[in-house]
């Protein structure tokens, strides 16, 4: 008996064409490095990442979030310059005051300058500081009329004045 040729070529029972049986297979990659190709049937859409990095990298895709990201990110800027922004201090010059000196012939009598109260005067002279120029100066005593008296003082004069008395009726 005569045993029929099994060459490498030969159909096995299927009906494969020369072709097909020559194309050399696909390589498989080794284990660690397949994909879940080789199983369809366990493909599952990604779920939302794990790490925080992943949700803001996930979150910062969404066009969405570009309007409130990029405010904030203009005040975080606008906010550094505030705080490294160092104004320029400038020492104001000190006024330069007058000094005023007011007596009374009698004592309790109130003297405003400008419209404030400055203090009591008597017949020792009291000395008041003063800014300078146009001063209206108003003498208040109980039982008198007020009287009103203007001056007009340079910057760093010195003006003696007195005694000033309100109107007083005679006793």
């Amino acid at each position: 008996m005569t045993e029929p040729d099994q060459s490498r070529d030969a159909p096995t029972g299927t009906g494969a064409s020369p072709e097909r049986r020559r194309r050399p297979r696909p390589a498989l990659a080794p284990p660690g490095r397949r994909g879940n190709t080789l199983f369809p049937h366990q493909l599952r859409p990604p779920g939302p990442p794990t790490t925080r990095l992943g949700r803001l990298i996930a979150q910062l895709r969404e066009p969405r979030n570009w309007i409130p990201l990029g405010l904030m990110i203009g005040l975080a800027i606008v906010a550094a310059a505030l705080f490294l922004h160092e104004p320029q201090r400038v020492d104001p010059e000190p006024p330069i005051l007058t000094r005023l000196s007011v007596s009374s012939s009698r004592a309790g009598t109130s003297l405003f300058v400008q419209g404030h109260y400055a203090g009591e005067i008597g017949r020792d002279p009291r000395e008041f500081a003063v800014d300078p120029g146009h001063l209206r100066l108003r003498l208040i005593r109980r039982d008198c009329r007020a009287r009103d008296t203007t001056v007009d003082i340079r910057a760093g004069e010195t003006l003696s004045i007195g005694p000033l008395d309100p109107a007083c009726p005679a006793p």
